[in-house]
Formats: structure tokens, sequence, C-alpha cells
């Protein structure tokens, strides 16, 4: 019985460690442009991921939100969730806000990711 147990234990690990990916480090860089006035912030269609790119072994990722003019964006992370990227910004909600909103691009850059087709979703935090 202990030997039946140590053998499951032992394939389980095993098919544990192969599903298992070591992550890579992975270098990232984000950047988030001013208003741009030429976008309408509110036609939804302006708005979202816009443009997947691979350049070697580089993902650059262009997307474009829509925020209250007094509000800003403070910076840029990502989360990996197997096959699926999660584009984060962070932009605090305006505590006064104006009565206008603009359209700002983000760009998200990942450096040494494996190349294969990766599902994205864009999200805000506060």
């Amino acid at each position: 019985l202990v030997i039946l147990f140590l053998i499951l234990f032992l394939i389980f690990g095993i098919i544990g460690f192969l599903r298992y990916q070591v992550p890579t480090s992975i270098k990232f860089d984000f950047y988030s442009g001013p208003c741009n006035i030429r976008i309408d912030p509110y036609n939804r269609s302006n708005l979202g991921i816009k443009e997947i790119k691979w350049l070697n072994n580089t993902l650059q990722v262009k997307a474009y939100v829509s925020i209250n003019c007094a509000e800003k964006i403070e910076d840029g992370f990502y989360e990996i969730e197997g096959d699926k990227i999660i584009l984060i910004y962070k932009s605090p909600t305006c505590r006064i806000c104006a009565k206008c909103m603009c359209t700002h691009e983000l760009i998200y850059k990942f450096f040494d990711l494996d190349k294969k087709d990766y599902q994205f979703e864009l999200k805000r935090i506060e």
C-alpha cells in the first residue's frame, strides 16, 4: 500500500511538474500618451486593443482608453494567466471630475516573451 502511494505520488508529481511552466524573466515596458484630441473618446469603436505586433521576441500591444479629463494614467502592469495576458492600467477616479472625456494611447511592450497566440483583456484599476 505504501509503495502504491509512492508510485501515485511520483506520477502525479511528474505530471504536475510538466504542466507547470516556470515563468521566464519577461522584461516589460509601459507607455501612456497624453490626451489625444483627434480620437473621439465617446465612440467605443475607437477604444480598446487596436494593435498587436510581434517584432522578433518583442510583443507590442497598443490600446486606447477614455478617461475623464481630470484623471491621469499613473502606471501600467500585466498579469499572465495561461494564454491570456491581462493589460492593466492604473488610473484613480477623479474626486472633482471635469465635464469632458479624453482618449489616451497605451503601449505595452513585452521582451523575451514566448511567441504564441495570446488572448488579451484590458483592465482599469484605481
